[in-house]
């Protein structure tokens, strides 16, 4: 065994919780950057593993929620999420969603953590809430802890480079096949995640060759941004 998953299982005892929980969700969306804003977004989807200490799954949740500001998608959201019209006039409310996944999380001895990928949630869970101002969704978005901070951190260090990594970009440095996932469905980048947060708990090999070409895109792009700021001063 690894020292990086002794001292997590380590931790795991010490505190005495028993499980992990992944999230993932998806936000109402639209193609123009404008329109495309934090503000306006709202709750459209919401996945979750959860996990047994040693990170196997033994149970999930999923469920679509009815957007109240604007219920009909656009185009690009239902492209983009794979999510019809039809089903989100079917989908539950936000409130009963909400209520839905508290007792579901109940049922679990999980350290009040749950992991998520990228900044993304946690923004767009303190935005929305600001109108809705509920507390099972400020508990919710109290307990996300950003594992790209983590897993993708490890990886910025060694290869000096500051970007975020998405989640397919972090599955591909590790070597995982991604092909049968579902991009931008929540139960499965849920899964997915789990996976790279295994993967990282093994303390699996990069893949070097695609590391190499990842991380040179990834500084010619930081050059890039820093030049148009800098002519943007001038």
């Amino acid at each position: 065994m690894n020292y990086k998953k002794q001292k997590r299982l380590k931790k795991a005892y010490r505190r005495g919780f028993t499980n992990y929980v992944f999230m993932d969700t998806e936000w109402t969306c639209w193609s123009n950057k404008d329109d495309n804003r934090a503000e306006r977004k709202e709750l459209l989807s919401i996945g979750l593993i959860v996990t047994d200490i040693d990170l196997n799954i033994i149970d999930r949740y999923y469920s679509l929620v009815k957007p109240i500001r604007e219920p009909m998608l656009s185009d690009f959201c239902k492209e983009f999420t794979g999510i019809n019209q039809l089903d989100i006039e079917k989908a539950p409310s936000l409130e009963k969603v909400i209520c839905e996944v508290g007792k579901f999380l109940s049922r679990f001895n999980y350290d009040n953590k749950i992991y998520v990928w990228g900044r993304g949630d946690k923004e767009y869970f303190t935005v929305f809430n600001k109108e809705i101002n509920s507390i099972e969704l400020n508990d919710i978005k109290n307990k996300l802890v950003d594992a790209e901070v983590i897993i993708g951190g490890a990886v910025r260090k060694v290869w000096k480079f500051n970007n975020s990594i998405s989640l397919t970009n972090m599955m591909n440095i590790q070597g995982i096949n991604n092909d049968n996932f579902v991009k931008h469905n929540a139960l499965m980048d849920a899964e997915a995640l789990r996976i790279v947060f295994k993967a990282h708990d093994d303390n699996v090999r990069w893949d070097i060759r695609f590391l190499r070409e990842f991380s040179r895109k990834q500084v010619k792009m930081e050059i890039s941004h820093r030049i148009r700021m800098k002519n943007k001063r001038l």
